[in-house]
This record gives structure tokens, C-alpha cells and sequence, in this order.
């Protein structure tokens, strides 16, 4: 590599050294790398066995070494090269003469997973780890020496940046890394000058006071936080089990607020890993929060409410006695007027509200009541449906009773439904703590970045000691809160109907809740997805506003969105096509007339045809289509002249 100029020498000694546990060799040959020239590593092809040697499993083994092993060979700078049969587990010896296998064996499938779980996804990352030209070597030190058993390194690429750990021993490894190892820069033609970096200069951290630095351990997907000083200062610790390795990755940066969120997150930590930080934000910030709407989500009150919603021969056959909907609602209410009650002093506290919502929005004067007597409403509409779908009376409808019917169904169509519906009640709350003038998705938004709808089917969970589809679940009861109100809000239903989709596909979270995915440049929907988030969205409209419109609008709302929806035929931009709305004409003239009358120059008697026209264009929406025809005509004729 260096006096011949090879482009690419097969690196045998990274094999046999870590085979054989020489670390202390190894390290010297990569320092002295950097030493001479760094550019020598990325020529480099590091391997673990090749159709000379034994195979990497043979020499390694399946465990801890061979990943540790293999963890640096897709992370140094250089090429990595996988033998013949090593991601399988093979143990035959391929000869390059081989032209079959002569042993019959079969892959090793949770090799094989493993090697998906921590390889793969690092080998997608190779233009993070191939170049040297942010590649630092770091000594571990312990004590004041020098631990060689360790490798430690860090690279960077355009804003990625990533720490790599491994401890080639068995025994327990401990340490800092702060400042690298001398690496060679050419400073002109023959001079070449050694420097150092320090690890947080390698991560270009800032140095101001209150920066905080987050990451994710790529193994264990744990995120940890860290002061931006202190590894400018101290460095990064680290910590290894025998064979055991680590790629810190996702590093990012933020800066603390006045609440001083991350300083305490950071000092509750004390240096441990989570598995999200926004959620142990939350738990910590929202804890007395949390606590009060545990006492109210109590195992008691979900057992209820299903016996209250469940099918009257179900219950007959189980020799089971519901209890009345009154009793629920009187046990619960002491523990739901101090839960709603923390939600209002927390949305007029300092937690993230203000960020959230104008203060304008945030009204003073609601209370725990108004709250307690909405969620009371939704739960007795909820069973109420019930009544109604099997004790029909002769003063409803068939439509109507058809309309329950569904509804109920809907309800008890999957696992825990009824559970379900008491999360949307008590999410449906949450708008009315911020006040009169929040909207749904206000509500919905407030729900989501507090995490009170992860709270809510957390609680579910220990008490059922069932995990039904709760990913999925949660998400639709979000959806529901925030669109329960579309039909009433809109002009026309097709404009309801297209501000329901709209939402859908603009919903971060969208993938889940229709299937909404690209294909060929076109977007598509699952048609088994957005049905089950129709049928959701029907249900929680029902619920709600049931007594107030009446069934007809509701159903006739939900029928026509239904028919958009297949016509569409699983096309998500066609079904925006067809509900979009027509865009207003004269919209300029209009704006002129506007600034004219603010002038002065539009006589009284100009105002009332305009006026006229417009109340005319409000009742009959269709007929401004004509003179689409008269600019389509005036554009053929002069081309007929010019021939």
C-alpha cells in the first residue's frame, strides 16, 4: 500500500490479530497508520475468513466476538468483505477450486436475524464509515492507563456523526476517551504535521452553557443525554462487558428552555439510557398529571364500563350482572373531577401549553365540571347505543335503528372496543381545558405531545393484561378526536368529507391509519385501513353529536364519504380530486371591487347586483361551470385564423 500504490490490499492481520486477541498489536498498526498517512486505512479490505483460511465461525464463533469482531470490520474506515457462507453460519471450508457444497447444511437463522438486527443496518450506513478524513482513533483510559483491550473511534459525514466501542476480551472494560490519537496532515508538499482532536470537537459540539448533546445506542436503542461541556471537558464514558460492542449514533443537539426540562432529565437520569427521551420528558415533567388520571383510568372503571356495553345475551350466558350506568359514572366522579382538574392547571402551567397555543386560546375560566359533565355525556350516549340497538322502539325508524346498529357494531367489532371508547371520551375532554375556542385537532395535539393517549392505553394494558393492537388503536382514537367534529363544522358535507381526508393523508402518522403509501409517484390507501378509520370516525361522531343533528346528516355524511372513497379505487390524490372543492371565480374582480369601495369609487347602486350574484352563486354552486365554455371557444378560433 504504501511504496507500490495498491488501490485495494487484503488486511490479514485484521483477522488474525483480533482472532487471536492481540489487540495491543493491532491498535499500534492502525495508530501507526494514522502516523504515516491516514489515507492508507480506507485501502484497506478487512475480513474475517477467506477461502484460505478457516471459516468465521470456526475462528470467531456465533456469539459476542463474532459481532464485536464483525461490528468493526462495517465500521473502520477501508472495505469490509464477508466470506462465503459466514452470514449463514456454514462451517465448511470453501476452496477456490470448490464448485458445490459437499456438506449438506442449513443456515443459521437467528445468525441470520442477528446479523439484521446490528450489521445490516450499519452496512447501509458505509459512507458514514469509509472515508478517513473525520476518523479519529481513541485510547481508553482507565485510571490514568491506557486500556489496549478497547477500540474506540468516531467518523462523521456531513451532519452524521458516530462513536464506535469495542472491548476484544472477556473481562469488564471501563473509561473516558477525550482526546484522539496523533493522526498525519500534509501542511505542504514534504511537510507533514501530527495532530490531536478532542472527541467533542470530533462531534462539533458547541461549548456554550446549557447545550445538551442526545444520542442512541444503535444495540440496546436506548437514548441517552449528555452535557455538551462535560464531553468537551471530560469526555465520552464507557462502559463494556467482555466482547461486547456499542455504535453511538443520531447525535443531535438542543438547547434548554426557561423550564430547564433537559438539565432535570439529565439529573434524573444520572446517565442511563431510555427508550425515548420524549417520554421520559414527559414522565417526569408530567407526574402528578399521570398520577391523577391513573387514579381515574382504574382497572374497576374499564371492568365496568365493558360489562356496561356488552351484549345483553353475552352477559346472560356469563350469568353476569351489569351495573348501571349511574353507579359507574357516581364511583368515577370524585377521581375524574381531580383528574380533569390537574389538566387545567397544567394547561395554564408552564409545560410546553404556551408553546402549543396562543395564550389567547388558554381560557381562565373553565373548570374540572364542564369536563367531568362532557365525558359523563359521551359515556351515556355510548350506552345508550346500546339500549337502543336491542330494544328497538315503535317511535324510531328503521334507518335510524340501522344507523345504531352500525354504530354498535363498530363498538364491539374489535377487542376492547368499549375500553376504546372510554380513552375517547376522556381524550374527547381535553379540548374544553383550553378553552372555547380550541378546535379538535387542538385538542387532539395537546393529547399527542402529552402523551395522554400512550398514558390512557398503557393503563388499558395492566388492565386487561392484553395488548390488543394498542399501536394502531391509539392512533385511531387520536384520529377521532380530532375529526369528530368535521361534519358539523363544514359548509357542505363534500367539503366536510374532503377536510376528513385532507387530515387523514396529511397526518404524520397516516401510513398507519390508511395504509397511505407511494407507488410509481402515485399515492394509495389500504382499503382495509381507511375503512377501519371511517368506521372510527362515524362512531366518535355519533357519539358526540348524535341528540344535537340528529341521524340523517351523520349517516348521510358517512354514506357519501364512503362512496368518494370507492370510487376512488384505493388512489389517495384521485379521492382528493374528487372532493376538493371548486375554486372561487372572480377572485381578483372581487378584490378590486374591495379596494375601490375602500376608495370610494363604487357607487351604491354598482354593490347590489354583486351582491345578488353572489347569493345566487351560494344557492346554486353548479351553474358557474357554464363559462367554462365561452373561454374554450374564444381559444380555438384564433387558431382557425392564423391557418
Amino acid at each position: 500500500v504504501r511504496t507500490l500504490g495498491m488501490h485495494r490490499v487484503y488486511n490479514s492481520a485484521f483477522m488474525n490479530m483480533l482472532k487471536k486477541e492481540e489487540n495491543y498489536k493491532y491498535r499500534q498498526t492502525v495508530k501507526n497508520t494514522l502516523e504515516f498517512d491516514p489515507q492508507v486505512l480506507r485501502r484497506f479490505v478487512n475480513f474475517m475468513n477467506n477461502p484460505d483460511e478457516e471459516t468465521a465461525v470456526a475462528q470467531f464463533g456465533k456469539g459476542d466476538k463474532y459481532f464485536g469482531v464483525c461490528t468493526l470490520m462495517v465500521t473502520m474506515p477501508g472495505l469490509p468483505m464477508f466470506g462465503h457462507g459466514q452470514i449463514e453460519g456454514f462451517t465448511e471450508k470453501y476452496g477456490m477450486e470448490y464448485q458445490k457444497a459437499y456438506w449438506n447444511e442449513t443456515p443459521d437463522y437467528d445468525l441470520i436475524d442477528r446479523h439484521n438486527r446490528e450489521i445490516f443496518p450499519l452496512m447501509k450506513k458505509r459512507y458514514l464509515f469509509a472515508e478517513v478524513d473525520n476518523f479519529y482513533f481513541y485510547d481508553v483510559w482507565d485510571n490514568g492507563h491506557v486500556n489496549e483491550n478497547v477500540f474506540a473511534y468516531s467518523n462523521a459525514f456531513g451532519n452524521e456523526k458516530a462513536v464506535v466501542f469495542y472491548n476484544n476480551v472477556y473481562q469488564q472494560a471501563v473509561g473516558w476517551i477525550k482526546e484522539s490519537c496523533r493522526y498525519a496532515v500534509k501542511t505542504g508538499e514534504e511537510s507533514v504535521e501530527q495532530r490531536t482532536c478532542s472527541i467533542g470537537n470530533a462531534l462539533r459540539l458547541s461549548t456554550s452553557d446549557g447545550m445538551y448533546c442526545i444520542f442512541r445506542e444503535q444495540r440496546s436503542n436506548l437514548w441517552y443525554i449528555r452535557t455538551c461541556k462535560e464531553i468537551h471537558e471530560k469526555g465520552l464514558f464507557l462502559s463494556l462487558n467482555g466482547f461486547e460492542s456499542q455504535v453511538l449514533m443520531d447525535f443531535s443537539e438542543v438547547f434548554d428552555d426557561e423550564t430547564g426540562k433537559y438539565r432535570i432529565l439529565y439529573e434524573t437520569l444520572g446517565g442511563r439510557g431510555v427508550e425515548d427521551i420524549e417520554i421520559a420528558l414527559q414522565e417526569i415533567f408530567l407526574k402528578d398529571l399521570y398520577k391523577a388520571l391513573s387514579d381515574f383510568a382504574s382497572k374497576e372503571l374499564f371492568e365496568s364500563f365493558k360489562y356496561v356495553c356488552s351484549p345483553s345475551v353475552v352477559l346472560q350466558q356469563s350469568k353476569i350482572k351489569p351495573p348501571k350506568l349511574a353507579e359507574v359514572l357516581k364511583k368515577a366522579e370524585d377521581s375524574g373531577l381531580a383528574y380533569f382538574a390537574k389538566l387545567v392547571e397544567f394547561v395554564r402551567g408552564n409545560y410546553g401549553a404556551s408553546q402549543l397555543f396562543a395564550k389567547s386560546l388558554i381560557d381562565a375560566s373553565v373548570d374540572e365540571k364542564k369536563l367531568w359533565k362532557s365525558f359523563a355525556a359521551d359515556l351515556t350516549q355510548i350506552a345508550q347505543f346500546k339500549s337502543l340497538a336491542e330494544k328497538s322502539g315503535t317511535s324510531i325508524s328503521k334507518q335510524e335503528i340501522s344507523y345504531i346498529r352500525d354504530l354498535y357494531e363498530t363498538l364491539l367489532a374489535k377487542p376492547h372496543g368499549a375500553e376504546h371508547a372510554l380513552i375517547f371520551a376522556v381524550l374527547n375532554a381535553t379540548k374544553l381545558a383550553i378553552g372555547k375556542k380550541a378546535a379538535p385537532a387542538d385538542g387532539a395535539l395537546l393529547v399527542r405531545s402529552w402523551g395522554l393517549s400512550r398514558k390512557m392505553f398503557a393503563l388499558l394494558k395492566d388492565a386487561v393484561s392484553v395488548d390488543s393492537d394498542a399501536y394502531v388503536a391509539q392512533r385511531q382514537t387520536v384520529a377521532m378526536t380530532a375529526l369528530c367534529d368535521a361534519a358539523v363544522s363544514a359548509k357542505t358535507e363534500k367539503l366536510a368529507a374532503f377536510e376528513v381526508v385532507s387530515a387523514l393523508f396529511g397526518d404524520k402518522e397516516a401510513y398507519i391509519l390508511t395504509g397511505l403509501n407511494t407507488y410509481n409517484n402515485v399515492r394509495w390507501f389500504r382499503k382495509e385501513d381507511m375503512e377501519a378509520i371511517l368506521q372510527q370516525i362515524a362512531l366518535a361522531q355519533g357519539i358526540v353529536h348524535y341528540k344535537k343533528l340528529g341521524f340523517e346528516k351523520l349517516a348521510s355524511f358517512n354514506k357519501l364519504l364512503n362512496k368518494y372513497v370507492k370510487e376512488a379505487e384505493y388512489n389517495a390524490d384521485n379521492l382528493l380530486k374528487l372532493l376538493e372543492p371548486p375554486k372561487p371565480k372572480a377572485k381578483a374582480k372581487a378584490a378590486a371591487k374591495k379596494t375601490d369601495a375602500k376608495k370610494g369609487t363604487v357607487k351604491a347602486a354598482a354593490k347590489k347586483p354583486a351582491v345578488k350574484k353572489d347569493a345566487a352563486s351560494k344557492a346554486a354552486p353548479k351553474k358557474p361551470a357554464a363559462p367554462k365554455k365561452a373561454p374554450a371557444e374564444k381559444a380555438v378560433k384564433p387558431k382557425k385564423t392564423k391557418k
